[in-house]
């Protein structure tokens, strides 16, 4: 359950089971959420991706059960899909291939590389180290 709805029909107050909830079908694709017709709980029934869309409005559909006189009122929820780190870091390039002379100085910049995760916030934040190869002779910040 990620949410819940709740309507009151003031012609039936104190009856909860006065009331049918549907998601609107021209919400959301339809089957990504779904709606407990007679007590409000929703749920997604699909995976969400914060990287695929970080919002969603889902109108909600309340209904009364008097048929000769069915009343419908609308509400839209407001999902904010949360980030995980579900996605690694990505290099640029595959392979970064330097040339360095023998008499260069310590402590100058001999190559960038640069690396992109599509989290955001603190998952997006990237650490870089040498694995092997360096023995000692190069670092990088």
């Amino acid at each position: 359950e990620i949410g819940k709805a709740l309507a009151i029909d003031p012609d039936q107050p104190l009856v909860e089971s006065g009331v049918r909830y549907s998601l609107d079908p021209t919400s959301y694709p339809m089957n990504t959420f779904t709606i407990d017709a007679t007590n409000g709980s929703i749920f997604a029934v699909k995976p969400l991706d914060r990287e695929t869309i970080d919002s969603i409005e889902l109108r909600i559909m309340a209904r009364d059960l008097d048929l000769q006189d069915q009343r419908v009122e609308t509400a839209i929820a407001y999902i904010t899909v949360l980030d995980i780190n579900d996605n690694r870091p990505r290099f640029e390039s595959n392979s970064y291939n330097v040339s360095v002379s023998e008499d260069t100085p310590t402590g100058i910049v001999i190559s960038r590389v640069r690396a992109n995760d599509s989290d955001a916030g603190e998952f997006s934040r990237i650490t870089y180290s040498i694995d092997s190869g360096a023995e000692g002779k190069f670092t990088i910040d």
